[in-house]
């Protein structure tokens, strides 16, 4: 008799010229191969997973955008200068600088449940980190968009965290430093529109490389024998570990 075998692989589960499914590879979906060349705007199962009505307009659109975008005007105002990857900076009365998380950033870190600020006295540097947020259950370190001595820090943004995502730009500051430069001498900030485009692009980024991930990466998301609970957050799809990873890759 012939012995039995000794790996799962002597039984593919798929057929080695197959193509699975995206929402088989993201754990959603048990057994499913794909009909349509991965051309999912055509694709009336990948309609109904994303819970929209089947026409190619509205599949085109919700494949194209799996990472929803924020909005970026009005939502980045034009009263204060920014680091591309850091956050913005303004200024706080002579000889001060304060600065926070921009909108995007705060659009992608929207889960924050503890913020850790440096003491006062610390010396920063531009680009360097600076503070903590705890998103998600992760530890996300924040860089500081500009250089300058520590003089305060936002105390009710540590308090009540969800200042820090719902007003980025005002009652979630985090940090007010010393810093002898005027706003406009600071090296290496932009204006909100340069950050805009720049926030444009990074977006950009995050949409393709969630796209690549759940066309080809193995192991995204949990699977569940009976087809699962249909995930639509992408944090709970890739992996809190992993998400933070990513949006961390895109924004330096």
């Amino acid at each position: 008799m012939k012995p039995a075998p000794d790996h799962e692989s002597d039984f593919p589960v798929l057929p080695k010229s197959s193509m699975p499914c995206v929402w088989m590879q993201a754990g959603l979906l048990t057994y499913r191969i794909c009909d349509w060349n991965y051309e999912c705007e055509r694709c009336p199962l990948d309609a109904a997973m994303r819970g929209v009505a089947f026409t190619p307009a509205v599949a085109q659109a919700a494949a194209a955008d799996p990472v929803p975008a924020p909005i970026l005007s009005p939502a980045i105002p034009d009263d204060r200068r920014y680091h591309p990857t850091c956050g913005w900076v303004a200024a706080a009365g002579e000889g001060r600088l304060r600065w926070g998380l921009d909108q995007v950033t705060a659009h992608l870190l929207d889960r924050i449940t503890s913020v850790v600020l440096p003491a006062s006295g610390t010396r920063l540097e531009q680009g360097r980190i600076a503070s903590w947020l705890v998103d998600g259950g992760e530890l996300v370190p924040l860089r500081s968009p500009v250089s300058g001595t520590v003089v305060h820090t936002n105390q009710a943004a540590q308090r009540d965290p969800a200042l820090v995502t719902a007003s980025p730009y005002e009652a979630g500051w985090l940090v007010e430093l010393e810093n002898d430069r005027r706003l406009e001498e600071v090296p290496g900030l932009c204006d909100a529109a340069a950050r805009a485009e720049t926030a444009g692009r990074q977006m950009e980024r995050l949409r393709d490389a969630v796209r690549r991930r759940l066309q080809g990466v193995p192991g995204i998301g949990p699977t569940a024998a009976d087809g699962g609970e249909r995930i639509t957050d992408l944090r709970r799809m890739l992996g809190a570990r992993r998400y933070h990873r990513l949006v961390l890759s895109i924004l330096r």
